[in-house]
């Protein structure tokens, strides 16, 4: 099977394979910010991002700033793409920097290392 191969960049479209984060958040169910700007630049732009654990858990991200969320579910919140990593605990994330390319991430469990690796940009 052959490899996908980036698109040229005046399609606005960037594959990537960078780990973004592999430690653990230190605190549940709280907003942290995750800085992008070194692989997307201080700019706006939609992320593709697989996260990957080894527990069950739920896991979030949104736009720096923006957006609200209920800590017990982390599911029910306008501008805010959330996971349920199940048995396979693997799952993929859509979320816009915010102008300086930085995001948020949350999770209901803040002791589990979880892996965070930036799949694809889009400008």
């Amino acid at each position: 099977m052959k490899g996908i191969s980036s698109p040229p960049s005046s399609a606005g479209c960037e594959l990537r394979n960078d780990t973004v984060l592999d430690t653990n958040l230190s605190v549940a169910n709280t907003f942290l910010d995750l800085d992008l700007s070194a692989y997307v630049g201080a700019r706006s732009v939609l992320c593709y991002l697989e996260v990957e654990t080894q527990i069950i858990a739920k896991f979030a991200g949104r736009t720096k700033g923006v957006g609200a969320y209920a800590p017990a579910t982390l599911m029910a919140s306008a501008h805010v793409s959330c996971l349920q990593l199940g048995e396979l605990h693997i799952g993929m994330l859509i979320v816009f920097t915010d102008s300086d390319g930085i995001i948020e991430i949350c999770s209901d469990d803040g002791d589990e290392v979880f892996t965070v690796i930036l799949r694809a940009i889009v400008r």
